[in-house]
């Protein structure tokens, strides 16, 4: 096999395979055929060479199937990344289509037939986009990160709809409209505010909800 680790794409999975014997190149179909079975999920596959004509036996090979982290996968108009198979946790990474005027952020997205957390927003996610004014953020946002939204010039509303966010970063909110609104569960307006002060932004009005 080519590869001993495939990413996983919903589909079935069928690598190549070279079949030798004793140092000659042996024809598919003529010399030996070849099975695959548990190929589609993640996890581990195996596929089997079965000799044919004037070879005999059996081959099995196995290899694994994984989900590729480093990729950014688009649902809707949001790019995401997967931050844990284990846990089933996404971050957003950015947008598609810059020119929305409001972009909600949700509690999972799917991926692949799999639903994840949207438990992060990326460093420099939303960066100089000039189109943003209202952000909607998913119950399961748990980070923001730095310069999130650094320099969203038109950017004057943000909606926390969650009761679990730890962290914002720094200059999160430079450049963001002046005065902006951010509208916070009424339980955690307390703690909330403190985590929104002092983000970068020159003025700041917290709201109740």
């Amino acid at each position: 096999i080519a590869k001993s680790t495939y990413a996983y794409t919903g589909k079935a999975l069928k690598p190549t395979v070279t079949v030798k014997y004793n140092g000659k190149k042996l024809r598919k179909n003529s010399d030996y055929t070849v099975s695959y079975k548990n190929n589609t999920k993640v996890g581990k596959a195996t596929i089997t060479v079965k000799g044919k004509g004037n070879y005999t036996g059996s081959k099995p090979k196995t290899f694994a199937i994984k989900i590729d982290t480093s990729k950014a996968y688009t649902v809707g108009n949001i790019k995401y990344k997967i931050t844990s198979t284990s846990k089933k946790t996404a971050q957003v990474v950015g947008l598609k289509s810059a020119k929305k005027s409001t972009v909600t952020i949700p509690s999972t997205v799917k991926i692949l037939g799999t639903s994840y957390k949207v438990t992060r927003i990326y460093a420099k996610a939303f960066q100089k986009n000039k189109y943003l004014k209202t952000l909607v953020i998913g119950a399961n946002v748990q980070t923001i990160d730095g310069k999130a939204f650094y320099g969203c010039s038109k950017l004057s509303r943000i909606c926390v709809k969650g009761k679990v966010l730890k962290s914002v970063g720094a200059n999160a909110l430079r450049g963001t409209k002046s005065k902006v609104r951010v509208e916070v569960p009424r339980k955690y307006y307390s703690k909330y505010k403190k985590l929104f002060t002092k983000k970068g932004q020159t003025k700041i009005q917290f709201v109740k909800k």
